[in-house]
């Protein structure tokens, strides 16, 4: 009923990264009714715009609604960091902190084996990821 341009179309007024890996993947699966499927695709447009029917121009209609990304902030941004080189200034912690073992094996090493064992098992990590130049003790 519909031609490709306009399924890849209906695709894209919606969240996808890649219309035509979406439409491969229908058409991939036998138990769908690409049709009916498109239907409702476009019925959820539709009705989401206000409209009641099919609008004479519907590949215009489509062209000019795709879905829009939001904005994804930077991983910086979204971590609390004023800047990148904020953020990559203090990797070594976060490298660091998914080492360390947790506070309880911590606690563990310190009472069954020592705090000489303890402090060679913490040291070992800061020597994996120093702190770069520049930075306080």
């Amino acid at each position: 009923m519909y031609s490709d341009k306009i399924k890849l179309l209906i695709i894209e007024t919606d969240q996808h990264k890649n219309s035509q890996s979406v439409l491969d993947h229908i058409r991939s699966i036998p138990s769908i009714d690409e049709e009916a499927a498109f239907e409702q695709r476009l019925n959820r447009f539709l009705e989401t715009r206000g409209l009641t029917e099919i609008p004479e121009n519907l590949e215009e209609v489509l062209a000019a609604n795709p879905y829009v990304h939001p904005h994804e902030a930077p991983i910086w941004e979204i971590e609390g960091y004023a800047s990148e080189e904020l953020y990559v200034a203090d990797q070594y912690k976060r490298n660091r902190a998914s080492e360390y073992p947790s506070y309880a094996d911590q606690f563990d090493t310190i009472f069954h084996v020592g705090v000489d064992e303890w402090k060679a098992q913490i040291r070992a990590v800061k020597d994996k990821y120093p702190k770069p130049d520049g930075i306080g003790i």
